[in-house]
């Protein structure tokens, strides 16, 4: 009733089970929407309910928190504690996963880091996932306790086994009694509520935890001969967001398709909305691995959108034919640039394409790209051009940055509806 009372602005869903109705309700806070619900006790429910939610809500990430039996004292008293492994004392997991003593709970670094990074005390070590509390004997305790399991409660094991079958990302921490030696945290929250394990201070954990992961990851991917230490130009266009170099190790685009497209991949299932900037091949190989799958928008800066284009184009500069390269095998041209039948052959069979919001930026003076390719692929994905008279193919002069910094800002003041930035 606190949460429903006090942070939510609605009721948006509802989960069923043979208990009743469970509310689903949004919050909205710091940018951020949330959904939250009160679950039951118990794997089998805990994990049911998380079935129907993905079938109700576009969620792929669930924080799992609450109170726990605490198998260390001497180490977690007052502390948060994160689990790291989930032993399996009950029956949901080996519905979803291969039987084993433990199931790994792969995130716990995330919650780990955030933790840290909000002051708050914390321990992590295994967890004993069970369904029988009354049989929580001595014996068991001691071996529970002896292999490393910090914290006992009934839900852990089974909600980890099926977000991994599912494709889920959870975050998981618990709690048992009041936290200790947390000043940077109480600062934050003094709103003075108590309730024991399930107080409103482990609440607001898991709130901010929620706005955690869900925040904004921008990713820079670099031209032929950059790196990713470019991406820091971008940092103060966007201060609410972590900007991420990515350099890519592939010169192919058959190499590059399963290195940026994992990259892409994992990254989203960390984060909350993913933007991308991608500068001349760099926008190419994005394009080419798919990873408009992952990207809520992407800024493309002098993007190589026809690749077959640009080595045929070179081919002719050079004075060479198509002929001659599928003859030869390999070309390389006077200013060192290695051709390749196969390299032709691959693009061929494999044009870029894109199906996500999108922006190009392109200079008229550009000597690699040409304008009717880009106009081109821009049609053909629905992106927005913008075209800068004096622009080059790298924009480097301080009037062509000055042009792509104001650029970069009037799109994101639009994506954000429309209010001004500084």
């Amino acid at each position: 009733a606190f949460v429903r009372d006090n942070y939510a602005s609605g009721e948006i869903a509802s989960l069923f089970c043979a208990t009743g109705r469970t509310p689903v309700y949004l919050i909205e806070r710091n940018g951020k929407r949330t959904a939250f619900y009160r679950t039951y006790v118990g794997a089998p429910i805990t994990v049911a309910l998380i079935e129907d939610a993905i079938a109700e809500l576009d969620c792929r990430k669930f924080v799992l928190f609450g109170g726990a039996g605490c198998l260390n004292k001497e180490i977690a008293r007052g502390k948060v504690m994160v689990p790291t492994d989930a032993y399996r004392d009950e029956g949901t997991s080996y519905h979803y996963a291969p039987a084993s003593d433990y199931v790994k709970v792969k995130n716990w670094r995330t919650v780990e880091t955030f933790m840290k990074e909000n002051g708050l005390p914390f321990v992590t070590g295994k967890t004993w996932t069970t369904d029988a509390f009354y049989r929580e004997t001595r014996g068991n305790f001691e071996k529970r306790r002896a292999d490393g399991c910090i914290s006992v409660e009934m839900e852990c094991a089974g909600v980890q086994a099926m977000c991994d079958f599912r494709g889920l990302e959870l975050y998981a921490f618990f709690t048992s009694g009041d936290l200790l030696d947390a000043p940077e945290w109480d600062a934050r929250n003094k709103n003075g509520k108590k309730g024991g394990q399930h107080d409103v201070g482990h609440f607001d954990i898991a709130l901010a935890l929620a706005e955690y992961i869900a925040k904004e990851a921008v990713v820079y991917v670099h031209g032929k001969g950059g790196n990713a230490d470019e991406a820091e130009h971008f940092v103060p266009l966007f201060p609410d967001s972590d900007v991420l170099g990515f350099d890519y190790r592939s010169s192919a685009p058959w190499e590059a398709k399963e290195e940026v497209a994992g990259y892409f991949s994992d990254l989203k299932k960390k984060s909350g909305s993913v933007i991308l900037i991608a500068n001349s091949i760099g926008a190419y190989f994005s394009a080419a691995a798919g990873v408009d799958r992952f990207v809520d928008k992407a800024y493309f800066i002098s993007p190589v959108t026809d690749m077959e284009r640009l080595i045929l184009d070179m081919l002719w500069a050079e004075g060479r034919s198509e002929v001659e390269l599928k003859e030869k095998g390999m070309i390389k041209t006077a200013s060192g640039e290695v051709l390749s039948r196969e390299y032709l052959s691959y693009v061929r069979e494999h044009p870029a394409g894109w199906d996500a919001p999108a922006a190009i930026l392109y200079g008229l003076r550009d000597s690699l790209v040409r304008e009717t390719d880009v106009i081109r692929f821009a049609r053909r994905t629905g992106a927005r051009l913008t075209v800068l008279e004096d622009g080059e193919h790298w924009f480097h002069t301080p009037e062509q940055i000055r042009f792509l910094d104001a650029w970069i800002k009037k799109e994101e003041s639009e994506r954000n509806g429309g209010g001004q930035q500084n």
